[in-house]
């Protein structure tokens, strides 16, 4: 079975990684790998998280200076007071064009008998 495989397979990197016989890259190289994730294909190219903050520096002292990581807790759009601010008004700007799924009319289409026809806001025609 191939999914086996593919699980067998993870769990042997994952291990592999914890122990530290993979580095980071390496492993994300798996698991990207193993998501049918590829460099040859835009749509579906590999995923490799944002983890610093400083790329303006031409030097980082990885070991020595740990502000240079981003904080993994939270997510992109939420790092600073302004980047979460601006994604909330991105987010409701969203919310208020897009239709609920689950809109009245939908729900009063749900209700409606199978020979029935709903037109418009809800006339019925049978």
């Amino acid at each position: 079975n191939v999914l086996m495989m593919i699980q067998l397979f993870l769990k042997f990197a994952t291990k592999a990684w914890q122990a530290h016989e993979l580095d980071n890259f390496t492993y994300l190289a798996v698991v990207n790998f193993l998501a049918d994730r590829s460099l040859h294909d835009l749509s579906q190219y590999p995923v490799y998280p944002w983890i610093l903050t400083d790329y303006t520096s031409k030097e980082l002292a990885i070991n020595k200076n740990t502000t240079i990581f981003r904080d993994l807790s939270k997510p992109i759009g939420a790092l600073d007071l302004n980047r979460l601010l601006n994604f909330r008004e991105r987010y409701d700007a969203i919310n208020m064009h897009t239709p609920s799924f689950f809109s009245q009319s939908t729900i009063d289409q749900q209700r409606t008998p199978k020979n029935t026809f709903v037109v418009g806001s809800g006339n019925k025609v049978v």
